[in-house]
């Protein structure tokens, strides 16, 4: 009982291990996680960056064009007003988007790395409830070990003080075989003569007048 105590004992450690080492693991893959998430952060202000000297230049190129063309200074103003305006829109919702889509990636991995960490921390307190349970299963197999123990040795000192049970003789038991089948067989005999002076006290059944006679065959009509 205590070997399978000790053995289940060591299969729950080394299964806390196990859970251990795949904690650190996670922990890896969270911290792997957030560096992604800050590259991607880092990114989108990239974008968002390129995107305003984008539209600069956007904004520049037109002047010039206005310039060339010697439109008046009111009509180039509208003009590049309008473009600016437009190239900041575009840009708006690109930026928008592009930091919505960066966000819903950094939340899902955020979201799947807290799910492992969760995991990670359930099957640490898994194991160490088991744990529990495999010390107290062994304190208890011990006890009841002991408890056995004490009741045998009671069993045996009690066991040499009664006197030892007589023995019959062979002798004896052979009378009482032979006793027995002679009961068995004068029961049998009165068994068959009960039988033989019912059957001779039964009067003959008669039967019933061309009972066992049988019909006579038809013969077959003879062909015309």
């Amino acid at each position: 009982m205590t070997k399978k105590l000790e053995k289940a004992l060591e299969k729950e450690r080394t299964a806390r291990k196990s859970a251990e080492a795949d904690l650190k693991s996670v922990k890896k893959q969270v911290d792997k996680l957030d560096g992604k998430v800050r590259k991607l952060e880092g990114q989108v202000e990239r974008m968002k960056a390129a995107e305003a000297k984008r539209k600069e230049k956007e904004t520049k190129r037109k002047e010039r064009k206005a310039r060339r063309k010697k439109v008046t200074r009111k009509v180039a103003s509208k003009t590049a007003k309008v473009a600016g305006k437009q190239a900041a829109k575009v840009a708006r919702k690109k930026a928008v988007t592009a930091g919505k889509t960066a966000a819903k990636r950094a939340a899902k991995a955020a979201g799947q790395a807290s799910k492992a960490a969760k995991q990670a921390q359930l099957v640490a307190k898994g194991v160490k409830v088991g744990a529990t349970a495999a010390i107290e299963e062994f304190e208890k197999g011990r006890s009841d070990a002991k408890k056995g123990a004490s009741k045998k040795s009671a069993s045996k000192k009690s066991a040499k003080k009664r006197p030892a049970a007589k023995k019959k003789p062979a002798a004896t038991k052979k009378k009482t075989a032979t006793k027995k089948t002679a009961t068995k067989k004068a029961a049998a005999k009165k068994k068959t003569a009960t039988k033989k002076a019912a059957a001779k006290k039964k009067p003959p059944t008669k039967k019933a007048a061309g009972a066992s006679k049988k019909p006579p065959k038809k013969k077959p009509a003879a062909k015309k």
